[in-house]
């Protein structure tokens, strides 16, 4: 996704290129190990021309992601990276991307916990 001079400027603010619409969440909890699976499916709007797609994530551990086009062509993540600090993931996927009505797949993992 490209940065703009305001997302570069502030490293906890997301960049605008991709913007979610809706989003579901299906969550498998596992009491017994103190874990879960997950599937989250965005739907977003790219406005600028991209293979990236930034978002907040922290504590998971993402096994697999996608997009799926609204032609069903779907462009799988080449590059799956969580940055701890700023509490960010980063999803690489192997083309480059624009337009409305595209869907944003993740898996992951993750720990049941009080925070």
């Amino acid at each position: 996704m490209s940065d703009t001079a305001s997302t570069a400027d502030d490293p906890y603010r997301l960049p605008r290129a991709v913007v979610p619409t809706r989003y579901e969440l299906t969550l498998e909890p596992d009491l017994a190990s103190a874990t879960f699976r997950g599937h989250g499916r965005v739907e977003i709007d790219i406005l600028e021309p991209t293979n990236r797609i930034v978002c907040n994530a922290v504590e998971l551990d993402v096994t697999a992601a996608w997009l799926e086009g609204p032609d069903g062509q779907r462009v799988d993540a080449e590059v799956i990276l969580l940055d701890e600090e700023t509490e960010r993931l980063t999803v690489e996927v192997a083309a480059v991307v624009s337009g409305s009505g595209w869907s944003f797949h993740t898996n992951f993992d993750g720990t049941l916990n009080d925070k």
